[in-house]
C-alpha cells in the first residue's frame, strides 16, 4: 500500500527548473489544482509521449484551474532537449533526489538511477485527490483520464 493516500498532504520539495530557478512545490499549491507528474527522463519514449499529450491538453487543464508540474532525475541539459522537442510550456523540474522519491513512495530504479512514473492530483487545499504509482514504464493513466480526475478534484 502506498505511503501517500487521498487526503494526505504531499511532501514539500524544492528543485531547479530549466532556468536554474528553484521551484518549491508548496509555494505553488494555493488556489490551484496541481497535476504533479514524475517521469523517468528524456530517454524514455513513453515519457515523451505522455508529456507531449499533456502539452496538447494544457489549455484544458488551465480551464480547470490546474497547473501541470513535471519532475525527473534527469539532467537540465536532457530536459531542455525534451522541452524543446515537445514545446513544453509547464514547469519541468530536474535533479529529483532519492529522498524525495522515497517521500512520495516512488519505485526507484537503481540500474537507471531514476524514479519510475507516478502522478498525483493535488487539490487547492493541498490535499492529494488521486495518486497513481507505477513500477515500470507502462500502465499510466491517460491524459483524458487525468483531465477528468482534475475536473472532479
Amino acid at each position: 500500500m502506498p505511503k501517500l493516500r487521498p487526503g494526505d498532504t504531499p511532501p514539500d520539495f524544492s528543485l531547479p527548473d530549466l532556468k536554474g530557478k528553484h521551484f518549491r512545490l508548496h509555494d505553488h499549491l494555493d488556489g490551484r489544482k496541481t497535476l504533479l507528474l514524475f517521469f523517468r527522463g528524456e530517454w524514455c519514449p513513453i515519457c515523451n509521449i505522455q508529456l507531449h499529450a499533456l502539452q496538447e491538453k494544457a489549455a484544458e487543464f488551465e480551464k480547470e484551474n490546474a497547473q501541470i508540474v513535471a519532475v525527473s532525475t534527469d539532467t537540465a541539459e536532457n530536459s531542455l532537449k525534451l522541452a524543446g522537442k515537445h514545446n513544453l510550456g509547464f514547469p519541468l523540474l530536474v535533479g529529483l533526489k532519492r529522498e524525495t522519491a522515497d517521500a512520495y513512495d516512488l519505485y526507484y530504479n537503481e540500474e537507471r538511477r531514476c524514479a519510475e512514473p507516478a502522478v498525483f492530483v493535488i487539490r487547492p487545499s493541498r490535499s492529494i485527490a488521486y495518486a497513481s504509482l507505477q513500477s515500470g514504464p507502462l500502465g499510466r493513466p491517460s491524459v483524458d483520464d487525468l483531465l477528468n480526475i482534475v475536473r472532479r478534484a
